[in-house]
């Protein structure tokens, strides 16, 4: 017989055994869910969209059948087997929670909750009269759920307003922002679209100062009773009963303290520490000031790191790429910043009130009349040094032996600028200890020094590139020795310098 129809009857039969034997183990009056259909009835809608939508809301539709390998419900089958364990441990146990699958039956899917999810899901897209009617379909022990959906008319924008009479500075903003809005007139209405450009304001505020700012205080409202050609009208506005005051105000970069040394398992206040510090472990640059009793890091790592200035507005896309290029550096193992909201000293009273004024004030609750932030970033650093050692031997069967050793130390701040200097070392020999038949024995040595940079060495010129991700220059030096007695010798070297950047997240150089 034709091994390729040897394997399609294998095929077959291993999936009515799948099948058969998993439905017998039902008890009575119990179906096992096969799954759920969506039919959109509506003749008029495109092909294309009806199908997409379909496939969308049955991903909507619970619970979810028992899972599939190849059409064959094999983790169900491995329940089903294994039976009731008679003891907490054992391999039946091990089988049902570790492999298997409790069967999901047919009396599980309740129609009248799915019908409610399915007509949300249409409302989000613009279908605000649709209605679902489930229904379920046995046969032979297995359950079907069909969805009818009844769609209706697809509402579209007719009209488009950001913040209509908001004078104020950010509702300004916002207005402006409509021109590069993801929503346009015509287009059909889009829960999800309308989410994204709330997203989308949200981070446009966040990089101008808005420190305080949420995508939550901005609410859209649709009119669709003013046209009866199924278009609405939609406007944007703030949510004024919810959104703090601070919110409203923009804020500017204050003082930029840098703790080098911070140990997480103190547990200690960042902004303490650096308060308390006394002035001989305090070092005053024009950008920031580092709080360093060991002077470990010096003033260059943060200069190329830190991408704010004095004096600058608050920007959330500058505080992910310090985030990026201090981690990027090698040195730290951990990164934590805290921005703390600079206190006007004229309502510092003393009194019981000022811990809650400050309480307050930090998360933005109440305005303050000089909006600025202090930034404090607290860094733990690496093990400078690492020393690691691998030896082996090994014995072949023609009467030889070898061995190797490998051998490998870094420093991750040779000259407290976050330089990486590593040296790796290897050794081996294949020797003959006896036998008829000689063959020459072998030796190698090797050696690899790597000095890594990350910033670009340049002479006579400063190169800053403004992606999130540190440049590094890269020298390093290689010698391998290689010698088969009797026979010959090779010597190699080699000496590289060259540069690594990357201009995005996926794209290196």
């Amino acid at each position: 017989m034709n091994r390729k129809l040897q394997g399609g009857i294998f095929i077959l039969v291993s999936l009515f055994f799948f099948s058969c034997s998993n439905t017998r183990y039902l008890g009575e009056g119990e179906t096992l869910y096969k799954g759920a259909e969506v039919n959109i009835l509506d003749s008029a809608m495109d092909k294309r969209l009806k199908k997409d939508l379909e496939s969308e809301l049955e991903s909507y539709i619970r619970p979810v059948p028992n899972r599939s390998i190849l059409g064959l419900k094999f983790r169900l089958w491995v329940w089903n087997v294994a039976g009731e364990p008679k003891k907490p441990k054992g391999i039946r146990n091990w089988l049902r929670t570790k492999i298997g699958e409790p069967p999901v039956l047919g009396e599980d899917v309740k129609l009248e909750m799915n019908n409610l999810v399915l007509e949300d899901q249409m409302f989000n897209k613009g279908f605000f009269y649709a209605t679902s009617e489930g229904t379920k379909e046995e046969k032979k022990k297995r359950t079907k759920a069909i969805f009818d959906i009844m769609a209706g008319p697809r509402y579209h924008y007719r009209s488009i307003d950001y913040l209509p009479e908001d004078t104020t500075t950010i509702g300004r903003l916002i207005a402006q922002e409509q021109q590069n809005s993801f929503l346009k007139v015509g287009d059909p209405y889009d829960l999800n679209t309308i989410m994204a450009e709330r997203d989308r304001i949200g981070k446009v505020l966040t990089n101008r100062g808005y420190y305080f700012f949420n995508p939550d205080y901005l609410i859209v409202l649709a009119d669709t009773a003013a046209d009866s050609a199924h278009r609405l009208n939609m406007q944007m506005r703030l949510k004024e009963d919810k959104m703090p005051k601070a919110a409203y105000q923009a804020f500017r970069i204050h003082d930029i303290y840098v703790l080098p040394n911070y140990r997480v398992s103190t547990n200690a206040n960042p902004n303490r520490r650096r308060r308390e510090a006394p002035s001989s472990d305090t070092a005053y640059y024009e950008k920031f000031t580092v709080v360093d009793r060991q002077k470990s890091v010096r003033e260059v790592v943060f200069g190329e790191s830190i991408q704010f200035d004095k004096g600058e507005l608050y920007s959330e896309i500058e505080q992910n790429k310090t985030l990026s290029r201090l981690v990027g550096t090698g040195l730290f193992k951990f990164v934590k910043s805290d921005f703390t909201v600079v206190r006007d000293p004229s309502t510092i009273t003393g009194s019981l009130f000022d811990v809650t004024y400050n309480t307050m004030l930090q998360r933005g609750l109440i305005s303050t009349p000089d909006p600025r932030l202090d930034v404090t970033y607290s860094l733990t650093q690496y093990p400078k040094k690492r020393i690691s050692m691998e030896a082996g031997g090994y014995t072949l069967n023609d009467a030889r032996v070898g061995s190797r050793l490998n051998f490998s130390w870094r420093h991750r701040n040779l000259f407290k600028g976050a330089e990486q200097f590593a040296v790796k070392g290897i050794g081996g020999f294949e020797v003959q200890y006896g036998g008829q038949n000689q063959r020459p024995n072998t030796y190698n040595l090797g050696a690899e020094v790597n000095y890594t940079v990350p910033r670009f060495l340049v002479p006579f010129i400063r190169i800053r590139p403004s992606t999130a991700f540190l440049p590094k220059t890269i020298i390093s030096a290689k010698y391998d020795y290689f010698l088969r007695t009797g026979l010959y010798r090779i010597n190699s070297g080699t000496l590289t310098f060259g540069y690594a950047w990357k201009e995005t997240a996926k794209k290196e150089a």
